[in-house]
């Protein structure tokens, strides 16, 4: 059962073409929240990175409820690791909620801790949030490390 206290909606989104031969991506139709975190209109992920190998046992990119903090912590990954990947954002509000979890000054392991977090409060079991969180700390450094 998903926090809504920590998930208020559920992320509206809808299909982008994907780009050099890439998996399907998907936009943001509108904000999405997770307390306390806002993500833009607009904002383009890839969901989380599953390798397909493992969508079997685990689940999908885009499937409930990796889905909502995954989109928070694809944000915040770029957003501190490689802003200029979000130059598509371009409307006042999207540069002020930036600018907002730039000021945040968070760490990788805060980000990947808040992404455990937010894998409970969308009513993962704790098992798999936890091989969720370790699947992002071994393998996030590349995404991070971009800039």
């Amino acid at each position: 059962m998903i926090d809504r206290n920590v998930f208020p909606v559920d992320p509206e989104i809808k299909p982008v073409p994907p780009v050099d031969g890439g998996r399907i991506r998907y936009q943001l139709i509108n904000e999405f929240q997770q307390v306390p975190y806002l993500i833009p209109s607009g904002y383009i992920t890839d969901g989380a990175s599953i390798p397909r190998l493992f969508w079997r046992f685990i689940g999908g990119p885009y499937s409930h409820p990796y889905i909502y903090p995954a989109l928070v912590h694809d944000f915040r990954y770029e957003v501190h690791g490689h802003p200029w990947d979000l130059d598509y954002l371009i409307t006042a509000r999207q540069k002020r909620l930036i600018k907002n979890e730039l000021d945040r000054n968070s760490s990788r392991k805060e980000i990947d801790q808040d992404f455990y977090n937010g894998l409970l409060a969308a009513g993962m079991p704790k098992w798999k949030a936890k091989l969720m969180y370790w699947a992002v700390r071994i393998g996030g450094g590349k995404t991070w490390e971009k800039s």
